[in-house]
């Protein structure tokens, strides 16, 4: 009795102490684990969105540089300037500032670095100093460095841009001056991010921004210390940045005593940043004091379940333990003697509670047990006899398998000549699309005869049926001339690159052999050679393979444009107003129809400043999709295409490219391309 009581109460404290302790450790480190993944989670969103807020904060001021550079005044001032025009550009610089309060001072400087206006007549006729931002604007047009001024005493940032004048020659520099302490609201995000009861992880949180070199452009532990010293884990920091995974922005290290979160710039739009970096430090010692805090209550909770344990085992041991050692004692009784004799005895089965009913189930269970095993060896005869069929059926079904796998072997080899004939074809097209890349005009040479122009060129399979083919030329008086044209050859993939090859060969003999710069009349001569090449002027052809093509030749002395097209269409938008210049209602090849009428006429247009032409074939308007919500795809069509012109063509052209892409895939969705796709836009 006193034996099984001992045992019951150790075995109780066993368990608390077992599952206690483990539960402990475990909630410990848990809670460790949480507050680390949520401070590490909370610190890479914070500043992943600040530095996102300063990109764009940066990116903002890069634009309103960009509209101030572009004011008439600005832009009319010559190279000896009188004191006249000093005098306007001092009012007109100050009217600026009130426009843009946002900005200290606003400064003009010729292209010697010499002060010529400011909004606060302070630096006037002083020349800058060449060790600021004036390196950065020998290799770019704008340019953003930070340092202390002079004039003001705090740290700003300052923003240069280059002034041309109306000629495009380089006139000046117009400088503005942000504070640094615009930027300081943007890291409250940061240490806001945290609840009141992290509130001494808070106070204690340090957010430091650092430019490229190291130098500490903000501190929110000590404000006066910006542009003073580096920062003094800067090495470790850019090791850290070098060894992460190539893409990643946010970095995130576990030191001995602190955590660091590290976020760099990424850019904004076509703002790609100075390096700039935002560092997020805090000790290990603050983070963990709420785990520390819980451990010890955790210590006194284990303590207290502990004395209740003991309590109850010796309340068991004493309560239960002596029927257990009655029914041990019957059990050995049962082991010395005859099995039948010991159930004869009524003695140890008569007992009410549930000692005797254990008894009275054990005598149940004995006779149940005979039964079963009688059960058992007939069922085992019955399972043996099921043995031997299931063992013939299986020799029947591996006799099977040999036949299943000889007619899979016969199947993987035809499958494995049918991928290498579809692996040499799909070599064969890709060197076709290498040549058909190197037919295609270079950009920098279309770019050096275009200062703004954007190709979107989007095959829809490896070789494409569009092309597009540039020439600079002169004319018969020795004008320079600029040959472009955009063609949509008949299908896509191989066919429709063959056909590319014919248009682009035609152009160059007509255009360049031969010296024909009228867009009409080329049309006319690439619809004879198409007809010829392709042999559709005899009786048994029933060729109907063409092209649809725009041509467009441009007179940059006289800055005259002459469109001319075959079934496609060219835009101009001039002044919010879209123009359609149509092609004429025939493509160029095929059998000829005597009942369609091939003549081609020339569009004449006096360009303008600003004027934003578009060349495209019909890949893009042909498209199928679901965006507008429809229960079946449809087509993007020309209706929405040249709303989407309008509303686009005065962004800048990089930005156009990137908005026709991303509207095209948002319209596409999950439909398959429909066509070759090329848009060629061009501002004069």
């Amino acid at each position: 009795m006193r034996s099984l009581s001992f045992q019951m109460v150790a075995l109780c404290v066993a368990m608390v102490l077992l599952g206690g302790l483990p539960a402990f450790y475990f909630a410990y480190n848990e809670t460790r684990r949480s507050i680390e993944s949520n401070v590490r989670e909370t610190l890479l969103r914070e500043t992943s969105v600040t530095m996102a807020a300063i990109d764009r904060f940066l990116y903002e001021r890069q634009k309103d540089l960009f509209s101030l550079t572009q004011d008439p005044l600005l832009r009319s001032l010559s190279a000896g300037q009188g004191s006249a025009q000093i005098a306007l550009l001092q009012t007109r610089l100050k009217e600026l500032s009130a426009a843009y309060p946002l900005y200290k001072t606003l400064s003009y400087f010729d292209v010697q670095r010499t002060c010529i206006a400011d909004s606060y007549k302070e630096n006037i006729g002083k020349k800058h100093t060449f060790s600021k931002f004036w390196p950065q604007l020998q290799q770019s047009d704008f340019a953003i460095e930070v340092s202390r001024s002079e004039f003001l005493k705090i740290p700003v940032i300052h923003f240069a841009r280059k002034i041309y004048d109306t000629n495009k020659k380089h006139a000046g520099v117009l400088v503005a001056q942000v504070a640094m302490s615009e930027l300081y609201e943007l890291f409250n995000h940061i240490i806001t991010s945290f609840g009141a009861q992290e509130e001494e992880l808070r106070k204690n949180l340090e957010i430091t921004l650092v430019d490229a070199d190291g130098f500490i452009l903000f501190s929110n532990q000590n404000k006066f210390i910006a542009l003073t010293k580096r920062y003094p884990d800067i090495k470790l920091i850019k090791k850290l940045i070098e060894e992460s995974n190539a893409g990643s922005a946010n970095r995130f290290l576990n030191a001995e005593k602190e955590i660091y979160v590290i976020d760099q710039q990424k850019g904004y739009l076509d703002y790609t940043g100075n390096g700039w970096i935002i560092i997020a430090k805090a000790s290990k010692d603050i983070i963990f004091k709420p785990a520390s805090m819980l451990s010890d209550r955790y210590a006194r909770i284990a303590l207290i379940v502990c004395s209740i344990g003991v309590v109850i085992a010796i309340v068991v041991g004493r309560y239960f333990a002596q029927p257990i050692v009655s029914l041990h004692q019957a059990a050995e009784e049962m082991a010395q003697g005859e099995w039948n004799e010991i159930i004869s005895d009524d003695s140890m089965f008569r007992r009410r509670d549930e000692i005797g009913e254990l008894a009275r189930s054990f005598r149940h269970m004995s006779y149940q047990l005979d039964k079963k095993i009688k059960e058992q060896k007939e069922l085992n005869l019955q399972l043996r006899l099921k043995y031997e069929e299931v063992q013939q059926k299986t020799e029947e079904i591996q006799s099977q398998n040999e036949k299943i796998a000889q007619q899979k072997d016969e199947i993987e080899k035809a499958l494995s000549e049918i991928k290498q004939k579809n692996k040499n074809i799909t070599a064969s097209i890709n060197y076709a699309q290498r040549i058909q890349s190197a037919m295609l005009p270079e950009k920098e040479a279309i770019r050096r005869c275009f200062e703004q122009v954007f190709i979107f060129y989007k095959p829809k399979d490896i070789v494409s049926g569009d092309f597009y083919w540039f020439r600079q030329t002169v004319n018969g008086q020795g004008e320079p001339i600029a040959v472009m044209a955009v063609v949509d050859c008949t299908g896509h993939g191989v066919p429709g690159a063959l056909m590319s090859v014919i248009g682009n060969n035609l152009l160059h003999q007509i255009v360049v052999m031969e010296g024909i710069l009228d867009p009409a009349q080329i049309i006319r001569k690439m619809d004879v050679g198409v007809i010829k090449t392709l042999k559709q002027d005899t009786a048994s052809s029933n060729r109907q393979d063409g092209m649809d093509i725009s041509i467009i030749t441009y007179n940059h002395q006289h800055r005259q444009l002459v469109i001319a097209g075959a079934h496609q269409s060219a835009y101009i938008v001039r002044q919010d107003t879209l123009h359609e210049i149509k092609g004429d209602k025939f493509s160029v090849g095929g059998i000829i129809n005597t009942k369609t009428s091939r003549t081609v006429h020339n569009h004449y247009w006096q360009c303008l400043p600003g004027d934003m032409l578009y060349l495209c074939t019909d890949g893009y308007t042909d498209q199928f999709g679901n965006a507008d919500g429809g229960a079946h795809p449809v087509k993007l069509g020309k209706k929405f295409f040249r709303q989407l012109l309008k509303d686009i063509y005065q962004a800048d052209l990089n930005r156009q490219e990137a908005i026709l892409a991303e509207t095209y895939e948002m319209w596409r969705g999950s439909e398959e391309q429909t066509d070759d796709i090329t848009i060629i836009g061009i501002r004069f």
